[in-house]
């Protein structure tokens, strides 16, 4: 159902159990007397919510949750620093290997444009 802007959702609520009474059928052929339209509850939830915040029974479709979202972007983000870590300390460790190859290269007399060109490369 979509409602108007301004409608209060609790006060539907309120009265969707009435209203379902009457328009469900009931069964007369239950033994024991069994009414299943005294024991249904019904809630709004808004259509937007239901793939991560709903927590109900029974939904349109599957549901997830934002918990596990929030995990898995943490997740990522802490590999992400740890990768960054590695890659700085890698290229801190290349670059002592270099310094000497730098060395002896402007010893030779290269200028240095041909060194950030060689870096580069």
């Amino acid at each position: 159902m979509k409602f108007q802007p301004g409608v209060d959702i609790t006060k539907v609520e309120a009265r969707f159990p009435d209203y379902y009474k009457t328009v469900a059928p009931g069964r007369e052929s239950d033994p024991q007397g069994y009414d299943y339209r005294e024991v249904n509850r019904f809630n709004f939830i808004n259509v937007q919510d239901i793939h991560l915040f709903s927590d109900k029974i029974q939904q349109i479709k599957p549901t997830g949750d934002i918990k596990t979202v929030a995990s898995f972007a943490v997740i990522a983000v802490l590999i992400l620093v740890i990768g960054a870590i590695n890659f700085t300390n890698l290229t801190t460790a290349m670059a002592l290997h270099r310094s000497k190859e730098v060395s002896l290269r402007k010893v030779l007399g290269a200028h240095r444009k041909q060194i950030i060109g060689q870096y580069l490369g």
